[in-house]
């Protein structure tokens, strides 16, 4: 039978194994998803071109609430009894 001082130390570098197993994949893991990746392109594109020619947004006016309740299409109506 080993000796407690024996199992300890063989405990001690199983537990030391791990960690350095654990802590290679924790950093090698998310590199290796980083591999090749696809090489990038830039394009300067004309920002009026692109941007769509619309009114300004509908504000409340001041004091107003901005939020409306609108009525439920579902909702069945009380009656008063």
């Amino acid at each position: 039978m080993p000796s407690p001082a024996a199992h300890r130390v063989r405990r001690g570098l199983w537990v030391a194994l791990g960690t350095v197993i654990i802590l290679g994949l924790g950093v090698y893991g998310p590199a290796t998803l980083l591999g090749p990746l696809p090489a990038a392109t830039v394009r300067v594109l004309d920002a009026a071109a692109i941007a769509p020619a619309s009114a300004a947004p509908a504000l409340p006016s001041t004091g107003a609430s901005g939020v409306t309740v609108a009525p439920d299409a579902t909702a069945t109506p009380a009656t008063a009894d």
